[in-house]
């Protein structure tokens, strides 16, 4: 390997041993402690096929929205929603959208499939297309 290669395991790379070489390497190689990104609760191997040159994991300030009225094939009730954002107002404008409406106001959605998107569709709101 050489001197400036992330540290990469083929037997094991998904373990704290592996993560700590990679802190170690960047640590070395640019003087900053990852003491926090170090300290998470989870197996590292479940990070398997989900993220490369694994180091840790950050914490990211959680609040909650709700509670949200749910009536779906699949839930029923009242939701409380967690929203992990650092952007100030979001979890209070989620809250605000959450209270709520009379009837005949609500709003009738269905989840069609699990997708993931990277840009706003319009054309999805008018026809259910993405």
């Amino acid at each position: 390997m050489s001197r400036n290669q992330i540290p990469r395991s083929h037997e094991d790379d998904h373990s704290h041993h592996s993560a700590a070489a990679r802190r170690d390497f960047l640590m070395e190689r640019t003087g900053t402690t990852l003491d926090h990104v170090a300290g998470f609760s989870f197996d590292p191997e479940t990070t398997r096929g989900n993220i490369e040159n694994f180091i840790g994991a950050a914490q990211v300030p959680i609040g909650i929205a709700g509670p949200l009225l749910i009536h779906g094939e699949h839930a029923s009730g009242e939701f409380y929603v967690p929203l992990a954002t650092t952007e100030g107002a979001l979890v209070a404008s989620y809250n605000r959208g959450m209270r709520p409406r009379p009837p005949p106001t609500t709003v009738p959605s269905r989840h069609l499939r699990r997708r993931l998107r990277l840009c706003f569709n319009p054309r999805a709101l008018v026809t259910g297309v993405g």
